[in-house]
């Protein structure tokens, strides 16, 4: 056995195979590591990649970077004694209306069923809104050439044709639809070319609404692109002029978290700012609109873009930040996809 190599032999052994390893590897590169943990993280790096698999060197470090451990640390935000804000003089007044709880499960049949349902709720959305008489994807033939229509459907796929036009696959209850969006003939800025751009956007599984004339069946030529949206109201007025903070998407847990802004935000929620602490002194609500940590296993490879790969200790650093919210601010949060919520 070479001088320097007695771990990283073990490390080969327990890769059985999968994984090469580069010659210039060398016990002092895995350090204190255990073997085992280390040899999961290597397999759990190269999943789903279909080349020659090498540890060497630069990889290794990119590993050990990638899932170290971030332990949860306490953050002290200090309210400045200059700071004296309105919203602390009013009362909490608040009411939870609808307390009802949803539930699914974990099956292909329950994830179905959300997606329909979540079709659904958007569908009315936006038939509720000035886009005429929606028709479904089964009635398309019944209409002649040159019609106009309306139809809502959840994005099934993309694809640009021949004449670099883009054709959007529309799905609902009942079928499918070609939606036309035609490339602008020209340079500059007119209804088609954003139209066009519009569209470009789009993204699978999402839910719009589109008005066009009809072509050959089952094709639609499309001159208007309509997104889910929230009706406007009457604004409600409060007797105290207040304020409400709202944030969402935090991710505590991920590399990619911007904790630096987050403690910002924070301070500035206490008055440890030059400019806006008139406004922050009016903020009695606090609204997190979901994703507070960033979970454990939301998708393939997530353990690589962890700074905290314990689900307990990323939601025990969220509330580290949380508690330096000043004591007379009302915190909401609601959970999102990413957060650890109750199946059944």
């Amino acid at each position: 056995m070479q001088e320097g190599k007695a771990l990283v032999s073990k490390l080969y052994e327990q890769l059985e195979g999968k994984v090469m390893i580069a010659a210039e590897l060398t016990d002092s590169d895995i350090g204190s590591a255990s073997i085992d943990d280390l040899s999961a993280k290597v397999l759990a790096f190269f999943e789903g990649y279909n080349g020659l698999k090498i540890l060497d060197k630069r990889t290794l470090d990119e590993i050990q970077m990638h899932t170290e451990v971030k332990e949860p640390i306490e953050v002290v935000v200090a309210r400045q004694d200059s700071f004296n804000p309105e919203s602390k003089n009013f009362e909490s007044d608040y009411r939870i209306r609808d307390m009802r709880v949803e539930r699914t499960g974990a099956t292909v049949n329950d994830f179905a069923a959300y997606f329909r349902d979540r079709y659904r709720r958007l569908r009315d959305i936006l038939s509720g809104g000035n886009i005429g008489m929606v028709i479904s994807t089964d009635r398309i033939g019944q209409y002649a050439i040159g019609r106009e229509v309306s139809i809502v459907g959840m994005v099934y796929d993309k694809a640009i044709t021949k004449k670099g036009n883009l054709m959007v696959t529309l799905e609902d209850e009942f079928g499918t639809a070609k939606i036309i969006f035609v490339r602008p003939s020209g340079p500059g800025r007119s209804p088609t070319s954003i139209l066009f751009e519009s569209a470009m956007k789009l993204v699978t599984d999402e839910v719009i609404a589109v008005r066009g004339k009809m072509g050959t069946p089952p094709l639609v030529i499309a001159t208007q692109l309509i997104w889910p949206d929230v009706p406007v109201r009457v604004r409600k007025q409060t007797r105290e002029d207040m304020a409400i903070a709202l944030t969402s998407d935090v991710h505590v847990g991920s590399r990619f978290f911007i904790e630096g802004m987050f403690i910002k935000f924070i301070e500035w929620l206490n008055g440890n700012v030059d400019r806006g602490r008139g406004l922050a002194g009016k903020v009695k609500y606090v609204i997190i609109g979901g994703d507070v940590a960033d979970g454990i296993g939301v998708y393939p490879g997530q353990d690589r873009e962890l700074s905290i790969s314990d689900v307990y200790k990323q939601y025990s650093a969220f509330m580290n930040y949380i508690e330096d919210i000043p004591e007379y601010i009302e915190v909401f949060v609601i959970p999102g996809n990413h957060d650890a919520v109750q199946l059944r």
